[in-house]
């Protein structure tokens, strides 16, 4: 009888891999993203607040597996600074300085699980996606463009962590344009993501409302946040 059911299973997981069209393929990746500090709170009696933004670019390329209502996939990336904005707001008076763009680089490895939902359009499959990324640094270079030694790389609480302090964990959100061709196809595709967790951010929030109460500052709120936007267009083949 066991065996009879374990025949079963299979028996049903094969199938329902059958019903699935399975394709491979590999795309290029550009895109944007946009780093955020802000600071908050009372100094020397006065209402203090502050942004620190910087702006980041994309460009790497990945290759993906796709199983009709899911897809994953792993790519290369690099990260590359392109300057800033320094915004500080005190009792209603701004002043704003731009932060120059830098030689700042970070590369990562990407991997990618997300779920979809097709729609077939008369041939051309739109599909929303949403699911998980998480980026795995394997190179940080500095201002000046000098790769820094993972060693040298340490947390807030002096503890030793090299490129892993700036791994993300994103949530990704968007949609895809497949465009066949026979077995080929063209895929367009734009995901939005939000970081879901840096330990490297998490840390720039301490010691942000750390520097500030250490001046006497009170009711001191500290937050960031990441959001990138990027394109990706590549070929796809159905097995």
């Amino acid at each position: 009888m066991k065996k009879g059911l374990v025949l079963l299973s299979l028996v049903l997981v094969a199938g329902s891999l059958v019903a699935l069209d399975i394709s491979a393929g590999a795309s290029s990746v550009v895109g944007s993203a946009w780093e955020s500090y802000s600071l908050s709170g009372e100094l020397l009696g006065m209402s203090v607040e502050g942004t620190e933004a910087h702006n980041w670019f994309t460009l790497g390329g990945k290759v993906f597996g796709d199983f009709t209502y899911g897809q994953a996939g792993v790519g290369y990336r690099v990260v590359s600074y392109g300057g800033g904005e320094l915004t500080s707001t005190v009792d209603g008076d701004t002043t704003t300085d731009e932060l120059d763009d830098t030689d700042a680089a970070l590369h990562y490895i990407t991997f990618e699980l997300l779920g979809k939902y097709p729609f077939d359009l008369g041939g051309v499959i739109l599909a929303p996606v949403g699911g998980l990324a998480y980026d795995l640094c394997t190179a940080y270079y500095d201002a000046d463009g000098e790769k820094v030694d993972p060693d040298d790389i340490y947390n807030y609480d002096g503890k030793k962590v090299g490129y892993s302090y700036f791994n993300n964990l994103r949530l990704v959100l968007g949609g895809a344009v497949d465009v066949p061709f026979g077995n080929l196809y063209v895929r367009t595709q734009g995901l939005f993501s939000l970081v879901l967790s840096q330990e490297y951010m998490k840390d720039y929030e301490r010691l942000n409302k750390d520097l500030m109460e250490a001046y006497g500052g009170e009711n001191v709120s500290s937050s960031s946040s990441f959001t990138a936007l990027e394109i990706s267009v590549g070929i796809g083949y159905k097995f």
